[in-house]
């Protein structure tokens, strides 16, 4: 009974922790350039603009957008339709990834653990997962990568539990997951692919013969699928080409947006993210070196498991020098994962020694901070996270600039992806520099110096707008 009430008493932790971390975020306005390219072209989607092969974008910019494959758009894209244009559409969205990944952490987690006697610390793998840098800055930005952790570990889970309980179904199952990761985010989404052979590698359980037949059967169902989609759907191929054109071939060319030097310099950002759970491991080791408490082969097994999963997973991102931090929140649950399973026989050791003053002490603590954290969200909701001024500005020009138009823009403005992003989301409104009813500079510039069809056609409008100045055509 001590252990139940304290392992509810660290959820109570984690659940704090998780509204400080990401959910404190997703109620408040403003998010990365990418997540808001996403909601947009989502957003879109659900008003009819573009299609779930051919996503709209702006006018100007990306009138198809083929960057990504179309999953994302698609499923996100119901939430704006079940909640509408506000800016909460897209945070809901966010949150849905967000708890269905600490669903599939958890699943996997109760799997593996099932046989030995902390199987109800599913908290740890959560407090590590949540409290990890990259991971909640993802998903209070609603990146694309959140979805693919979905698909991943749901992937993992059945496959997983196919090859444990000898059931073919779980396999399909799960091999229908790949699909959907290869849907979201291409190939790097193909990883769990590896899965089979992974357990092979790690458990020793299967023979030879049945790791070759579940491997191929795991690689022939998607691939069998996604034939059928190109053979029977002319806009998933016209879709999945351009992707390869425009987006795949060039990154894997290094013609895309080059962000380092290092090709390897990812994996030193993977250690710098799983660096706390390491660190408790290293502190727990130490700790209860000369203790009856050790890991034993089972363990070891199932961390080789999620480590060579995890490595499945970030490998492959040293290929080209386009690399972000983010793409590394696909492989971080299975990293977090097998470090949690290391750490788990310490911290259970830990726990079953605290006293009832402690845990009355930690019930009352935690409480408080659930409390708090719940507080601090409601204090937050409707703040701005970033780009106050710029969604201040945008939210005036949408009061006179009808939904769909066009307006000018100054050279300078052309290539601001952030208000090409924020434009938009929020009013559907593309740019460009021919002549239009409406003309946008920054609030530096001084109309005279715009190109001649400007400079005397057009009136300033005075919107107090804080970056921007907004001009209208002299009829």
């Amino acid at each position: 009974m001590k252990k139940l009430s304290i392992n509810k008493i660290f959820w109570l932790f984690v659940l704090s922790l998780f509204s400080i971390l990401i959910l404190s975020g997703l109620v408040q306005k403003g998010m990365f350039l990418d997540g808001i390219t996403y909601a947009a072209i989502s957003n879109n989607l659900a008003n009819g603009l573009g299609g779930f092969f051919h996503p709209h974008y702006t006018k100007t910019w990306y009138n198809e957008f083929y960057m990504q494959p179309p999953l994302v758009f698609g499923v996100q894209s119901l939430f704006f339709k079940l909640f509408g244009s506000g800016f909460l559409a897209e945070r809901l969205y966010s949150l849905s990834m967000a708890l269905l990944s600490i669903y599939g952490i958890i699943l996997n987690w109760k799997l593996f653990t099932k046989t030995f006697n902390f199987k109800s610390l599913s908290w740890l793998p959560i407090l590590f997962w949540v409290t990890t840098p990259i991971i909640f800055w993802s998903y209070q930005n609603n990146m694309i990568e959140n979805t693919l952790s979905v698909f991943a570990l749901f992937s993992v889970y059945f496959i997983s539990k196919g090859i444990q309980s000898n059931k073919i179904y779980l396999l399909i199952i799960g091999s229908l997951f790949i699909l959907l990761c290869f849907l979201t985010k291409g190939l790097v989404g193909l990883f769990p692919l590896a899965i089979v052979v992974v357990h092979f590698i790690a458990f020793r359980q299967l023979s030879l013969l049945k790791t070759i037949a579940y491997s191929l059967l795991i690689l022939i169902i998607p691939a069998v699928l996604f034939y059928f989609l190109i053979l029977i759907e002319d806009g998933f191929r016209q879709n999945m080409m351009l992707y390869i054109e425009h987006q795949l071939i060039p990154s894997l060319n290094n013609e895309r947006e080059v962000t380092t030097d290092n090709r390897f310099g990812i994996l030193a950002q993977l250690l710098m993210e799983i660096a706390a759970p390491i660190i408790i491991m290293g502190i727990f080791l130490f700790i209860y070196r000369k203790k009856k408490e050790s890991l034993k082969s089972k363990h070891k097994q199932i961390a080789i498991f999620f480590f060579l999963i995890g490595l499945s997973a970030s490998i492959p991102l040293t290929i080209t020098h386009q690399q972000r931090a983010y793409y590394l929140v696909m492989s971080l649950s299975f990293y977090i994962l097998g470090l949690s399973i290391l750490i788990a026989p310490f911290a259970n050791a830990s726990i079953s020694q605290l006293t009832k003053k402690t845990i009355a002490v930690l019930r009352v603590f935690m409480s408080t901070l659930f409390i708090a954290s719940l507080i601090f969200c409601i204090i937050k909701f409707g703040d701005y996270k970033r780009d106050e001024d710029r969604i201040t500005d945008i939210e005036k020009i949408a009061e006179i600039v009808d939904k769909g138009s066009t307006i000018s823009c100054s050279s300078s403005l052309y290539e601001n992806w952030g208000l090409i992003a924020y434009l938009s989301r929020m009013a559907n409104i593309s740019i460009d520099t021919e002549a239009h009813k409406y003309y946008i500079i920054n609030k530096h510039e001084e109309l005279i110096n715009s190109p001649a069809p400007f400079k005397n056609s057009y009136k300033e409008l005075d919107l107090s707008l804080n970056s921007y100045k907004i001009y209208q055509k002299i009829k």
